[in-house]
C-alpha cells in the first residue's frame, strides 16, 4: 500500500518545501515494514498503485 503520513489538509500547500512536506511511503502487509519512497523537501501527494504496470504514480512539487 502506498500512502502519505501527513494530514490531508496539507495538500493545499502548493510549492511548499520543508519539514511538513508529504512523502510517499510504502507499507508491506506481510512484514509490517514501511519504506520512504520519495525523501525530498517538496510535496509528494496522492499516491496511486497501478496493478497493471505494478508501479506507483503520485503528484510532486519537484522540478526537472
Amino acid at each position: 500500500m502506498a500512502f502519505n503520513r501527513i494530514f490531508r489538509e496539507f495538500r493545499t500547500w502548493k510549492h511548499y518545501r520543508g519539514g511538513m512536506a508529504d512523502d510517499v511511503w510504502l507499507y508491506d502487509f506481510k512484514t509490517g515494514a514501511t519504506e520512504n519512497l520519495t525523501n525530498n523537501p517538496a510535496q509528494d501527494i496522492c499516491p496511486m498503485w497501478d496493478r497493471t504496470t505494478r508501479s506507483i504514480s503520485f503528484l510532486t512539487g519537484t522540478t526537472g
